[in-house]
């Protein structure tokens, strides 16, 4: 009778629990989700590669737009040895060109320890320099290697050649046609000969022109070549050409045409005291200050 009490009584607590249950679903019926469905099923976006700059961030928490691809720099391929070294030659004529005026053509005078020759070089280069626009070269020479250097190529002018003390050179290549006389720079010395390379009557006919009609006077050369002297506070042979025609234009005047004379005197004028023509570049390469187209 006991064990049907229990029984039961386990029955009835099971029957009010289901009771509870139903009530409790009644009461409570189901409700709408705050977050929609499909915005829960929405995959989320990769983030964007941040910017390197801070400021292309965007508001709005959107991600940061990616930023834009950099071009990868290509160095470029070594020269080779040919091309490298024409490359420096091609640059070094454009700077020379920079500083010098342009020339028709290069003399060469042959040169040495002698006062009067190398006043009439000096005074002759001038002249060729700026009524005729050529280069002109003093080529330093001793003893009898004039000899060889025209023999090379080396020499175009030997101005005062002493024609006996030549022994016979002079004769042997006066008839060999390897030389030209020219005449005399000196009108009292027949013995002093001008001799040219026989190749620059082809190559440059105006300057053997020239170097027939030059006469200085003997006077003159012996006494401006005497103020010659050397040193760092000596007196350049081109000084006393450039003396000789400042007072003689009346002598040298004739040696060239008006625009000749023209253009020497006024390379005299701006103050150019070299064989060498360099253009006008002021103090310090740029900017103000007096041009220094001397020495």
């Amino acid at each position: 009778m006991k064990a049907l009490n229990i029984v039961n009584r386990r029955n009835l607590s099971i029957l009010v629990g289901a009771i509870v249950l139903a009530l409790f679903a009644t009461a409570c019926p189901a409700q709408d989700s705050p977050i929609p469905v499909g915005e829960r099923a929405t995959p989320t976006k990769a983030p964007a590669a941040a910017s390197t700059s801070s400021g292309t961030q965007s508001g709005g928490g959107q991600s940061a737009q990616a930023a834009a691809p950099v071009a990868t720099f290509t160095p470029l391929a070594t020269l080779e040895p040919q091309a490298a070294v024409a490359t420096v030659e091609a640059r070094e004529e454009v700077h020379l060109a920079s500083l010098f005026e342009p020339s028709v053509g290069a003399v060469k005078f042959a040169e040495w320890d002698d006062k009067p020759l190398q006043f009439s070089n000096a005074l002759l280069g001038y002249i060729l320099v700026y009524a005729y626009d050529f280069q002109v070269e003093l080529v330093q020479l001793e003893g009898e290697t004039y000899q060889d250097a025209f023999q090379n190529g080396e020499l175009d002018v030997l101005l005062m050649l002493d024609k006996d003390a030549s022994g016979g050179w002079y004769t042997t290549h006066i008839d060999g046609k390897a030389i030209t006389d020219l005449g005399s720079v000196r009108d009292g010395d027949g013995n002093n000969r001008i001799v040219v390379h026989s190749g620059l009557s082809e190559r440059a006919p105006e300057v053997v022109d020239f170097l027939m009609k030059a006469k200085p006077t003997d006077e003159l050369i012996d006494e401006l070549s005497a103020s010659i002297k050397g040193g760092r506070i000596g007196i350049k042979p081109t000084a006393m050409a450039i003396k000789f025609l400042k007072n003689h234009e009346n002598i040298w005047g004739s040696w060239v045409s008006a625009e000749g004379a023209d253009k020497v005197k006024a390379a005299i004028e701006s103050g150019k005291t070299s064989l060498v023509n360099r253009k006008c570049i002021p103090d310090g390469g740029s900017g103000g200050g007096s041009p220094n187209c001397g020495t």
